[in-house]
């Protein structure tokens, strides 16, 4: 389970729209918990995508995702995750999504802007190679 504050799923689904029709993207910084328990999100970075299809895929520079990473480690916190917005897709993995997996145990955080706003949850699972479903909790 990942539990996110009311006001960073506003945070997220704002940068989706302000990005529309490319995909937004950014880290979730927070903290992991024990095993079983669920991870926290303590705060949203916004990054930039500089993907050369931003309208189906995100990329989170090298550089800027070193300097974001060094900030959340900085401040105490860790690296729990990722999101990105589907202007156009559904709220679940891409097959794009799935070749550019390469964080086991994280969430992907996933706004889908198409019809209504929705946003899900995913762990990679390298055993497997898929993602696995979790559980969102907004407080």
């Amino acid at each position: 389970m990942i539990v996110i504050e009311k006001d960073l799923v506003n945070q997220m689904i704002e940068h989706a729209r302000r990005e529309e029709p490319k995909e937004a993207c950014g880290i979730l910084a927070g903290e992991a918990g024990e095993a079983g328990e669920g991870k926290v999100v303590k705060k949203v970075f916004e990054c930039k995508n500089v993907d050369t299809s931003p309208f189906y895929a995100y990329t989170i520079g090298p550089e800027e995702l070193l300097w974001k990473i060094d900030e959340i480690e900085s401040s105490g916190l860790e690296v729990i995750g990722f999101y990105h917005s589907h202007p156009m897709g559904w709220e679940r993995p891409s097959a794009v999504d799935v070749s550019r997996a390469t964080w086991p145990g994280h969430s992907y955080v996933i706004v889908s802007l198409l019809e209504h706003v929705k946003i899900s949850s995913w762990v990679w699972d390298e055993v497997t190679g898929r993602f696995i479903e979790e559980e969102i909790m907004q407080i």
